[in-house]
């Protein structure tokens, strides 16, 4: 089924242990490969990435992490504060925002 498809697709890269057998090096620049197509979206991240391929590639390995979701999943809820302050990018799929005001 599609849904099974995609779970696979979906392995943490914790889970993938060649990943554990290469250098940090290649790591760092995977993880630019990997990302960069969707921060190049951003203005932001595709000037800093021109002007520091190396600086991006450490924000990639370092700065970046997934957050893997399913349908009807929800990533916050309104009032949370974060923990860790950040930006998310909706890779592939959708993302629905609703603000939901105290009458609804």
């Amino acid at each position: 089924s599609t849904s099974l498809r995609r779970i696979r697709k979906q392995i943490p890269e914790s889970e993938v242990l060649a990943l554990k057998a290469i250098s940090e090096p290649l790591l760092v620049e995977l993880h630019y490969e990997l990302s960069m197509p969707t921060l190049s979206q951003h203005p932001l991240f595709m000037r800093l990435a021109g002007e520091s391929r190396a600086m991006m590639g450490q924000l990639c390995h370092f700065a970046l992490s997934r957050v893997m979701l399913t349908n009807g999943d929800t990533l916050f809820n309104l009032g949370e504060s974060a923990r860790n302050p950040c930006m998310y990018f909706v890779v592939s799929g959708e993302m629905v925002y609703r603000h939901i005001t105290e009458h609804e």
